[in-house]
Formats: C-alpha cells, sequence, structure tokens
C-alpha cells in the first residue's frame, strides 16, 4: 500500500503485479531451505520442487517490472540495463553472475 500510493505513475503498467510476484515467490524460494523434505524423489535434488516451482514466477515478475519500468520512464530495454549499470557503478546495485555467465543476479543495496 505505502508503495502505491508513493509512486502512483506506475498504477496500471504491471510494476506492482511484477513486484508482488517477485518477492513473494523469492521469500518462498528461501523458505524453502527451512522445510522438511516431504517426498522421498527429493532427498538427492539440489533444489527442491518449491523452489524449482518459485523460480518462473521470480523470471515472470522480474519482466513485468522491467516492462512496467519502461512503460512508466519511456526508455528503451538497452537505456533500462544501461540505467542498472549505472546505478552498479555507483555501488547503489550489486550485479553478480555465475562461473559460466549464464545466470545474472541484480540485488539493491
Amino acid at each position: 500500500w505505502i508503495i502505491y500510493r508513493r509512486q502512483p505513475k506506475f498504477v496500471g503498467t504491471g510494476f506492482f503485479f511484477g513486484f508482488c510476484l517477485f518477492y513473494i515467490f523469492t521469500f518462498r524460494f528461501f523458505i524453502e531451505y527451512t522445510k522438511e523434505v516431504q517426498e522421498a524423489f527429493e532427498e538427492n535434488m539440489l533444489f527442491d520442487m518449491g523452489q524449482l516451482l518459485s523460480v518462473p514466477f521470480m523470471i515472470v515478475g522480474g519482466w513485468c517490472m522491467m516492462k512496467g519500468l519502461k512503460k512508466v520512464t519511456k526508455l528503451k530495454e538497452k537505456e533500462v540495463f544501461a540505467a542498472i549499470g549505472w546505478l552498479a557503478r555507483e555501488g547503489k546495485v550489486s550485479v553478480a553472475s555465475d562461473e559460466e555467465g549464464k545466470q545474472i543476479e541484480v540485488t539493491l543495496l
């Protein structure tokens, strides 16, 4: 509600929908580490089923937030990524990738 009231320009862009999806399923992803294994086939898996099912919703949420941000700012995708790069250079966000460079994680500081 606080974010909704303080950022009225994001209303109707899909940003809040993506925000909710992303953070709810990110929370679920980490909370799944604390639960006990419920099925035998999950015992040898790196991630349990709840975590695997959370990842697509996190991706969709991030995509909706990016689309909403692009609608509000009227920026192209390249410019949005340039802004994220600038924030990383200024120390406002952290950007990390795996060894192969296939996955990128952006975190606000």
